[in-house]
């Protein structure tokens, strides 16, 4: 119970954090907050952020399966990682783009998450953007 206890609280705070700098970049064009979001995502991982950003995509399907909680975050981090391909491809930045893509199909794949899923906790902004 704790541990769902947790988890559900760092998804809650995961969704908090990404949702308005995804927000921004994709409707109003400001990447400038886009750090927030590799942020959030490093830390839901229990990883530096330099590093877990950086990581090829089976490397980061490795790091996730060796966390105790990858395969319960792993459709939220890849549909972030697609939303993140999005605007990296929308601000010309197709290396960015084609890396994010590939870690969230790698870790769809791994996970056996639904590719392009929209977790529940994302319905509304995915409605914004879409």
């Amino acid at each position: 119970m704790i541990h769902k206890d947790f988890l559900e609280e760092a998804i809650k705070k995961f969704v908090e954090g990404v949702s308005k700098p995804l927000e921004y970049a994709l409707l109003k064009k400001d990447i400038t907050h886009l750090g927030d979001v590799d942020a959030a995502i490093a830390e839901l991982l229990e990883m530096n952020s330099a590093v877990v950003m950086q990581l090829a995509p089976a490397s980061l399907v490795t790091m996730m399966k060796l966390s105790q909680v990858g395969a319960s975050i792993a459709q939220y981090v890849a549909y972030v990682l697609r939303m993140e391909a999005r605007v990296y491809e929308r601000t010309q930045n197709p290396e960015l783009s084609s890396l994010r893509l590939g870690q969230a199909h790698a870790i769809e794949q791994a996970f056996d998450c639904e590719a392009d899923g929209i977790p529940p906790e994302f319905t509304s902004l995915n409605t914004k953007l879409s």
